[in-house]
Formats: C-alpha cells, structure tokens, sequence
C-alpha cells in the first residue's frame, strides 16, 4: 500500500513539477532530509563505536570510503564485504 501511495504522489510531483509551490516544498524538504541523514549517521557511528570500539570503526570507515572515493567500487559491494566481515569478525573474535 504504502509504495502505491509513493508510485501515485511522485506521479503527481511530476504533473505539477514545474509549479512554484512544488519548486517552494522541494527546497524546504531538503534541510529536513539532511537533518534526519546527519542523525542517522550519528546513531550509527556511536553504535558501532560502542560495540566495536573506536579503532575498528575508524578502520572499517576509512576503508569503506577508500573503496567507494579512490576504486570507485558500488556501494552495495562494500555493504556486503561490511556483511562478511562481521560475519568472519564476530565468528572467529567472538565480539
């Protein structure tokens, strides 16, 4: 239901994109959806630092911005080596 709703509304967005009310709404979301990304990425680093700890969260980090800026390597590929390395970290180290 709730991806109809979204299929619909963008549909619409579409229809009247070029209005001035719609231009107004677009720009005063985006601070909001900022917002809301610099607060999920803020709970997510300091749950990870409290599980991890500091050192092994920097390292996973850098590594993972090494890969997507310098290799270029998709996003969804450092997911998932993110995945196995917790997997093979949490089996062997017992975290």
């Amino acid at each position: 239901p709730s991806a109809i709703a979204l299929i619909l509304l963008l549909q619409l967005l579409q229809r009247f994109r070029k209005s001035n009310a719609v231009k107004g709404i677009t720009i005063l979301v985006q601070p909001v959806i900022a917002i809301m990304m610099v607060t999920l990425t803020w709970q997510i680093a300091s749950s990870s630092i409290s599980l991890i700890g500091i050192w092994q969260a920097l390292i996973i980090a850098a590594v993972a911005f090494w890969l997507m800026q310098r290799r270029k390597i998709h996003p969804a590929l450092v997911i998932l080596c993110a995945f196995a390395y917790g997997g093979i970290a949490i089996g062997v180290f017992h975290l």
